[in-house]
């Protein structure tokens, strides 16, 4: 077997085996990160629906969980983009951050409505 055989060549060889040492683990931890990251499957509505909520008309669609597992506290943001012809004649789009009814929740086990009073 080999091993150092003076103080000097010890402290060396530790140094480089500690650094060995980190970068696996550096890299291992690297790539657990990129290929373990949880990323959300939704499922939307084909069709908008304009229905009656309490005194005033509402625009609803469902989004849906696509995967078994349950989703803790999932946050929603729509936005509605408008397109208006401008002056010149060229088509510009608009952007709308809609409000929401509920713009959060605390797990979505299978569906939730997404509604936007009018």
């Amino acid at each position: 077997a080999m091993s150092p055989s003076d103080m000097a060549s010890g402290i060396v060889s530790s140094i480089e085996a500690f650094i060995g040492l980190m970068f696996f683990a550096f890299t291992t931890g690297l790539l657990y990160g990129r290929f373990s990251k949880p990323k959300a499957a939704i499922r939307f509505t084909k069709h908008l629906v304009l229905n009656q909520l309490k005194e005033h008309n509402a625009l609803m669609f469902r989004i849906e969980n696509d995967r078994r597992s349950t989703m803790i506290q999932p946050k929603v943001t729509v936005t509605l983009t408008l397109s208006r012809k401008n002056k010149k004649g060229e088509y510009v789009n608009d952007f709308y951050n809609l409000e929401l009814e509920r713009d959060n929740i605390n797990y979505l086990p299978t569906t939730w409505t997404i509604v936007h009073e009018i």
